[in-house]
């Protein structure tokens, strides 16, 4: 255990050593960087254009906006063409703009996420030769009113309303529950406990994971459509697809569980297939997310298809011992599991760590922003979360261990013992899931 405590803290300190010196902070979404014209500019005549500029690289596919005129009038504008590079666009904009003026733009990150902002400027209105006679004074006309524009609470509703964070973070937490438990069956029957998913919890947590696997997908892809305002847009974008992908490999993993569970056949004959969908589901999870989107995605992505994958062996792997292995079993064959699981799990939370660590590199270039953002607080939230279940687990092996060493002490009493700390770290594994949810909603910004 020591040694495991060195390597962990080899990898956290190489972590916090490249924050500290590494470049500026990647955002974790698209964030609008200028305008022109800009929020509050009182222009001369009406703009021919509108130049957006963006952190990143905008897809134009996704890229739409609408502008307000002075009198109410609503344009949609047409799409958008990329300006001095990919990180801006620029709108044509409609003739004779006069007045306040709303123009609003909205488009989708090669992440996922949706994001929409607004921007008011002034055209002013040129005075015309009717009303420049000699008794009408200049003085007399009043400049157009800047201290308010009249568009600032006005919903569209022609416009795709975006779903609730709330709904999406229930959605995404719900996914990732049901890929735990799928990939945690699946770790223990192919690993340490051979038959587990034909007994009857572990054929109800293969088919709940399997089936929630293949549904939630579709979930998620409706309220990207929501956001998008229908639902041929999301064939255009990757993110979209992507939840297609996840959806069509849960479900043949689905149908593969289906077979086992009516008898038809046995995991041997199909362990291949789940073993590609698998592979295609967190690989889909991983392009369609921040992995693709942020600096090195050819590392970005592995990393994130190792780090679903070995949580779902670590964490999974642990409700299955706990509610499918261990009450299938005598104390002693139960011990002998768990030391089984102890050894395997060690491994997979030093591909967690290290995993982990390549993630934290790529999102945040500094150290400050894991102290002055929502993103960084939620990931030092997680962070200590883990910390709190590595402890736990290096607890459990000490008992392990002073069973093996003590022959006085009883492996019933072990059992016992190590399932009530097992049940404590299945109940704070829940709630890193809940802070993962809402982490991937979080800007670095």
């Amino acid at each position: 255990m020591r040694m495991w405590f060195r390597i962990m803290s080899l990898f956290l300190s190489a972590t916090a050593a490249l924050l500290v010196f590494g470049s500026s902070p990647a955002l974790a979404h698209n964030t609008f960087v200028d305008s022109s014209p800009a929020e509050g500019d009182i222009v001369e005549s009406s703009p021919k254009s509108w130049t957006v500029t963006f952190e990143k690289f905008v897809p134009l596919d996704s890229a739409s906006g609408v502008v307000f005129n002075g009198d109410g009038v609503r344009t949609s504008l047409p799409e958008p063409r990329h300006g001095s590079g990919d990180t801006t666009i620029v709108f044509d904009m409609p003739p004779n703009l006069s007045g306040a003026i709303s123009a609003r733009w909205r488009l989708v990150g090669v992440d996922g996420h949706v994001i929409s902002g607004r921007v008011s400027f002034t055209v002013q209105s040129l005075v015309s030769e009717e009303t420049t006679s000699a008794d009408v004074s200049p003085a007399s006309t009043p400049p157009p009113d800047t201290t308010e524009t009249p568009f600032d609470n006005v919903t569209f509703e022609d416009e795709p309303t975006n779903i609730p964070e709330p709904v999406r973070v229930a959605l995404r937490l719900a996914n990732f529950i049901f890929l735990l438990l799928l990939g945690g069956i699946l770790f223990t029957e192919l690993f340490f406990a051979e038959r587990s998913v034909i007994t009857r919890s572990g054929m109800t947590l293969l088919r709940i994971g399997a089936l929630g696997s293949a549904v939630l997908p579709l979930a998620q892809w409706w309220t990207f459509a929501t956001d998008l305002g229908g639902f041929r847009e999301t064939l255009s974008m990757t993110p979209g697809v992507m939840f297609l992908i996840r959806s069509a490999a849960g479900f043949s993993m689905l149908g593969a569980c289906e077979m086992i569970l009516r008898g038809r056949t046995q995991f041997t004959s199909v362990k291949w297939q789940v073993g590609v969908a698998w592979a295609v589901y967190v690989v889909a999870l991983a392009y369609g997310g921040h992995s693709r989107s942020k600096g090195f995605a050819w590392l970005g992505i592995p990393a994130d298809v190792l780090h679903t994958s070995a949580v779902s062996a670590w964490l999974g792997g642990l409700v299955a011992l706990i509610f499918v292995v261990l009450p299938s079993v005598d104390p002693n064959q139960g011990i002998a599991y768990l030391r089984r699981f102890s050894r395997l799990a060690e491994r997979a939370v030093i591909v967690v760590a290290v995993t982990g660590a390549i993630q934290t590199i790529r999102l945040h270039g500094s150290l400050m922003t894991l102290f002055t953002s929502s993103h960084g607080m939620l990931l030092l939230l997680k962070l200590l979360l883990v910390a709190a279940i590595i402890r736990l687990a290096a607890r459990n092996r000490s008992i392990l261990r002073a069973n093996q060493e003590d022959g006085s002490i009883s492996n019933a009493h072990t059992k016992s013992t190590l399932v009530k700390s097992a049940l404590k770290e299945t109940s704070i594994a829940v709630v890193v899931l809940l802070v993962t949810a809402v982490l991937v909603g979080a800007s670095l910004g």
